[in-house]
């Protein structure tokens, strides 16, 4: 265990040795960490993956240094046949330490395997398109993807509800149900599938609920009739006695009472007011004690508040981060993908959108380094081409969106921006082409183009 403020090892006492720092409450926190891990642990043991999810959601919310339960989480995401996910968990996992070798196999062995990789990729776009065609009313086209996506990933659980779901609008309750058992194999506590599973057998349920309602009326009814708060009147016989005895008796009781009123009591109300005072200083003092404790308690509570909500916001950035890391993943990923099949203006698009300052990871800065130096080598010369023989052929809107990605891959090309904003003039986007023009007789007074980007200019002024 390392201090969290010079990174040191921590002993076992409550200060740092090294920086002096009070570690007390770190130390807790880890704890609680830990104690999430091994209950994720258990659980995933189990097969009941999504309650494992939460805690060990919870234990790198505590500490989000804690790579054996990030490592876990990336495991239980790939056997859910989430493996973007998983990869994000081990990446960071690799990053927060490069020492874990378990982490870094992980990754290895994942990336070794790239029709792997591209496999688990592809999966992930044609759910994401069944998605799309579900909500958009296709469900047919929904479910020819998802087949596609379970006949390659059969543990993939969202690709599993979703069909599920789509097979229940479409009435095909015993379809619908082998893909909710399938998903339930693997997670046995998928509140999903469990609610799904009980809407398939909705009516049962509405018996079953009216049966209890029966009962729990009865079980209350003879509760009420057996309660302890109806008294019992005992039957009596009422005994006879002679005229003199009941004198007695009187008397008797009457010298009692006086014996009582005049030598007992008031020694007796003496000690009880002496017991009384002693209890009521007693309760006083622990009331005080109570007091204190409580006060202490309340301030230990505010300064765990303070450090909480330091780490929830923590959290919140950290997600932030991760959302825009996974959308640069995501737009690499496209733009390899465009270029493989040889859509090379696309993948050039996508490809000068890419902010590579939002990543680290090396695994991305291999890919875009890759793309880089092709588009660097190889962009200009192929696209510039292709617009001038589109230009030619009098094709000026395709042409311009050639023109336009050669400017954004060479911001100093003249010519691109000559034949960009000739496109522009020809559409009638004489807005678009004037900057464009009053750019080129600036910046290359006696250049090649120049004389006709005046001419243009002043046209279109006109």
């Amino acid at each position: 265990m390392k201090c969290f403020h010079c990174g040191n090892r921590l002993g076992k006492g409550d200060l740092c040795l090294t920086c002096g720092q009070d570690v007390r409450l770190f130390k807790k926190i880890l704890a609680a960490s830990w104690r999430y891990y091994d209950e994720g642990l258990k659980k995933a043991q189990s097969r009941d993956l999504t309650g494992a999810i939460v805690d060990l959601k919870n234990s790198l919310l505590l500490y989000k240094g804690n790579t054996e339960a990030r490592n876990l989480l990336g495991l239980i995401y790939y056997e859910m046949g989430d493996m973007a996910q998983a990869l994000i968990e081990w990446v960071i996992s690799d990053n927060l330490n490069p020492n874990d070798d378990h982490a870094a196999k992980l990754l290895s062995k994942i990336q070794s395997d790239q029709v792997e990789l591209e496999r688990g990729t592809l999966m992930i776009r044609k759910y994401n398109q069944a998605l799309r065609y579900a909500q958009g009313g296709s469900e047919d086209l929904a479910i020819l993807q998802l087949n596609k996506v379970l006949s390659v990933s059969p543990h993939m659980v969202s690709a599993n509800l979703l069909m599920a779901l789509l097979q229940m609008h479409a009435g095909q309750n015993e379809r619908a149900e082998k893909y909710i058992r399938h998903v339930l194999k693997v997670d046995r506590c998928n509140a999903m599938a469990l609610h799904y599973k009980e809407l398939l057998k909705t009516k049962d349920v509405r018996k079953s609920a009216v049966k209890e309602k029966d009962f729990v009326s009865k079980e209350a009814e003879i509760r009420r009739q057996l309660s302890g708060n109806d008294v019992i009147i005992p039957t009596y016989k009422e005994n006879h006695f002679g005229f003199h005895t009941i004198l007695e008796v009187a008397a008797g009781i009457a010298l009692g009472a006086a014996l009582v009123a005049y030598l007992v009591m008031p020694s007796r109300i003496s000690s009880l007011k002496s017991d009384f005072d002693q209890t009521l200083i007693s309760y006083n003092e622990r009331l005080s004690a109570k007091e204190a404790v409580i006060a202490a308690g309340e301030d230990e509570i505010q300064i765990l508040s303070d450090r909480i909500a330091k780490l929830e916001s923590q959290v919140q950035n950290a997600d932030v981060q991760m959302a825009s890391v996974i959308g640069e993943y995501d737009k690499l990923l496209q733009a390899q993908d465009a270029l493989r099949v040889n859509e090379y203006l696309q993948s050039a698009r996508i490809y000068l959108t890419v902010d590579a300052s939002v990543v680290t990871d090396e695994v991305f800065r291999q890919i875009y380094g890759q793309l880089q130096e092709e588009f660097d080598d190889n962009g200009y010369k192929s696209l510039f081409p292709a617009g001038l023989d589109l230009y030619n052929r009098r094709k000026y809107e395709s042409a311009s969106e050639y023109f336009k990605v050669c400017t954004d891959l060479d911001p100093d090309s003249i010519e691109a921006k000559y034949y960009l904003a000739v496109c522009y003039v020809r559409r009638d986007a004489n807005e678009a082409a004037r900057p464009l023009l009053e750019e080129i007789i600036n910046t290359d007074p006696d250049g090649a183009f120049t004389e006709s980007a005046r001419k243009f200019l002043s046209n279109i002024t006109e």
